[in-house]
């Protein structure tokens, strides 16, 4: 029996679900998780931390808070726990990878992500205040994701997409042996 997945009433076999996933123009977003898979293969966490870092940084504090966000994403319980440690491993990976030359990344490109605030006068647009650029938590997270979207665009790009014919199962390809003599009146 061909693997399906069912939605409402509507019910689409594994080559539906390719067309839907190609029509809906999500095969890139597919693409995108597999390689973060497998980028982030090799990163080990403890599973309870992962949870309650996840379930603190979302505010799901209460079993009853848990339940609802598993209700709301269509998740069973147990998906909420790789979903945690998922985006914690993500977490770990580009704290590994980029976490070292945040500091000199952040002081090479200072001034981009400096502001300034303006007065709206008739004539020409006068800086009102310029508000300085600081390594802070938001600041380092922003600069990690830049990293890694980056490293992730490129793994992407290297990634090809083929479909592959239908594969038969092994038990169906095998020839079945020859029945002895006479059998075949049986």
């Amino acid at each position: 029996m061909e693997p399906a997945i069912q939605v409402g009433p509507q019910v689409l076999n594994t080559p539906e679900l390719i067309q839907k996933i190609r029509q809906y123009r999500l095969l890139p977003q597919l693409v995108q998780e597999l390689v973060i898979d497998q980028l982030i293969g090799g990163i080990t966490c403890d599973q309870q931390e992962a949870y309650e870092h996840y379930c603190t940084q979302h505010n799901l504090l209460s079993d009853e808070q848990r339940q609802a966000w598993c209700q709301q994403h269509q998740l069973e319980p147990q998906h909420l726990v790789i979903e945690a440690m998922r985006a914690y491993r993500l977490h770990r990976f580009k704290e590994d990878t980029w976490g070292a030359q945040v500091q000199s990344d952040f002081m090479q490109r200072k001034a981009q992500y400096e502001r300034a605030i303006y007065s709206m006068i008739r004539t020409n647009v006068r800086e009102e205040k310029l508000i300085p650029a600081q390594l802070d938590g938001a600041m380092r997270q922003r600069l990690l994701n830049e990293q890694f979207q980056a490293l992730l665009n490129q793994k992407m790009r290297a990634s090809p997409i083929k479909l592959l014919p239908k594969v038969e199962p092994e038990i169906e390809r095998m020839e079945k042996p020859p029945l002895p003599v006479g059998a075949e009146n049986v």
